[in-house]
């Protein structure tokens, strides 16, 4: 052991990604997020919550390549590329509502 301690790094890091994330321009779902099926809309919900594609596919108790259908319609309708645009679009999203 180096004698580092890890969790004050991790906490300052964490804090430092949080200040970085506050300062960009929060993602839009766009002018299509309205015509997501429920099931969509339970996939995003999950993703915001931080849930992996294999965590999903067990909570709702379908397929894994099912989950990233409904990502792939999900990128396409809101127009939010990556994963973590999509996450932060689907907080967004939560505190709006």
């Amino acid at each position: 052991m180096t004698g580092v301690d890890l969790g004050r790094f991790e906490a300052r890091r964490a804090e430092d990604a949080c200040r970085v994330a506050e300062s960009l321009p929060r993602p839009s779902l766009g002018r299509h997020a309205g015509t997501m099926t429920k099931m969509e809309a339970r996939v995003l919900k999950t993703v915001g919550l931080g849930l992996s594609n294999a965590e999903i596919a067990d909570a709702f108790g379908i397929s894994i390549w099912t989950v990233r259908v409904h990502l792939k319609h999900i990128h396409d309708k809101c127009a939010v590329p990556g994963r973590a645009r999509l996450t932060v679009a689907a907080l967004a999203m939560e505190r709006e509502v």
